[in-house]
């Protein structure tokens, strides 16, 4: 038997090694999280024997998307050669609610398998902790691992609106976080982690936000914001509303007005919804889906049991998925309670002269949808007299623009006529990806069209320029 000390010196209540990955592996990884955690070696014999995988890369994406779907944790999950042969590793940490695999639950026994039945299947219930997944602690975690940018970006704001006092302010983090409902038993909680650490994505790969523009059946361009949360909500209000939207300016008078077409206010709201009402046991991240007439954002995790979306909002009550989420985005001035938050949404499209949000719950999704109010209106860039201008500098190019936008939008408009993205960029001497994506992010601002086949399409200059 091997006395390797990179696999364990043998298999125990925290050791197992199999010489190749199957799926029924899981229940190995289910048994460590119900019992004191541990680590699965894949690539080593029953007898102990370094045998190594071939397909160790392939194993790093395998394997972590089996667990989260079978069984809805993340683990860690690590390579390394021993003995001259890749070893892929599982690494379990304990968890206090139940980790079932296929409706069943297993627990180690010295260097066994077993799995619960009858009474003890009872017991192992009765004992588990009645948590949301968000409040179960992190045990590898201490209070003082949630310092850091998104923490101080969190206490100054707090502190800047009033909303915890100096004394509090000054609290030792872990009487801090307690207050805000982000500790259990010692340790900060998954949605502390969530949205305070840089790698939040170990603790739910729902921790991200993507952003896709869509213009037709088409994904033109995206981006995908990673946690800490706590950042990622502003992040995707500024990224939305610079990248993904025109804002056509108009004058009132010899007043300069940026029409926004959609009320900032509103869409913070609906992000931070959706942050804090996701299920990240999931695994699925918040998608921000930008059209022509709207947007849309979705989240897994529906409304709660028995609850009315009508009842919410009429009768204004806070009752969010992720309370120590919630408490620390209000203490951050960020939002009100849940059901006051759909009403503030509402309100702010009423004061705009927009049609109003909507909102739908449905197969484990909410999804919250928001018009363009600049497309509703037919708003174009106007000068001091009311008439369609360009809303361009004097080279003729676009205000606003990047430098890379910009370049591609000149070639474009002086193009003898339509030009595919292989051309432009040819012309240009940039790559065609690149060409290809500064084109999406000006088609997606209103200054070029596309024409023909998906295959190739053809590019130029908008009319209304």
């Amino acid at each position: 038997m091997s006395k390797n000390p990179e696999v364990g010196e043998m298999e125990d209540d925290a050791t197992e090694w199999k010489s190749e990955w199957k799926t029924e592996h899981l229940k190995v990884i289910a048994s460590f999280a119900n019992t004191g955690g541990g680590t699965l070696h894949i690539g080593v014999g029953d007898d102990g024997a370094v045998m190594g995988v071939e397909n160790a890369a392939e194993l790093l994406k395998v394997i972590p998307d089996a667990i989260a779907t079978n069984l809805g944790i993340v683990c860690e999950v690590s390579h390394r050669k021993v003995d001259g042969k890749e070893v892929v590793s599982v690494t379990v940490e304990k968890h206090d609610d139940p980790v079932l695999f296929k409706g069943h639950a297993y627990i180690r026994s010295g260097s066994t398998v077993q799995e619960l039945k009858g009474s003890k299947l009872r017991d192992f219930h009765v004992r588990a902790k009645p948590l949301s997944w968000a409040d179960v602690p992190v045990a590898s975690l201490s209070p003082e691992d949630m310092l850091g940018q998104a923490f101080d970006a969190f206490k100054e704001r707090a502190e800047m609106y009033r909303r915890l006092t100096k004394a509090e302010i000054a609290l030792p983090i872990e009487a801090l976080l307690d207050k805000l409902g982000l500790m259990n038993n010692g340790h900060p909680t998954r949605a502390a982690a969530l949205l305070f650490r840089n790698d939040a994505l170990k603790v739910s790969r729902g921790a991200c936000i993507r952003i896709g523009r869509i213009s037709g059946a088409n994904l033109m361009f995206q981006d995908e914001l990673k946690g800490p949360m706590y950042l990622v909500a502003d992040q995707a209000v500024g990224i939305v509303l610079s990248k993904y939207c025109m804002v056509p300016i108009t004058y009132d008078g010899i007043i300069r007005v940026e029409n926004q077409p959609y009320p900032e206010e509103a869409l913070r709201e609906a992000i931070i919804n959706a942050i804090v009402n996701t299920d990240y046991s999931e695994n699925e991240p918040i998608m921000i889906r930008v059209y022509d007439d709207y947007l849309d954002i979705t989240h897994v995790g529906g409304l709660p049991d028995g609850v009315s979306l009508e009842t919410i909002i009429k009768n204004q009550r806070s009752m969010p998925r992720n309370g120590g989420m919630a408490a620390t985005f209000r203490a951050a001035y960020y939002v009100e309670s849940f059901g006051r938050g759909f009403r503030l949404m509402l309100d702010s499209y009423l004061e705009m002269g927009g049609s109003p949000p909507t909102f739908d719950s449905y197969a484990n999704r909410f999804v919250a949808k928001l018009p363009n109010i600049v497309f509703e209106k037919g708003i174009v860039p106007r000068d001091m007299k009311g008439r369609p201008v360009s809303p361009t500098n004097g080279a003729g190019v676009p205000e606003a623009l990047s430098y890379g936008e910009a370049k591609i939008y000149k070639g474009v408009r002086e193009a003898s006529g339509a030009s595919t993205a292989k051309d432009i960029a040819a012309r240009l001497g940039i790559a065609c990806d690149a060409a290809s994506r500064y084109l999406g992010l000006l088609e997606s601002r209103g200054l070029v069209k596309r024409s023909g086949s998906r295959e190739s399409w053809v590019w130029s200059a908008s009319d209304l320029f």
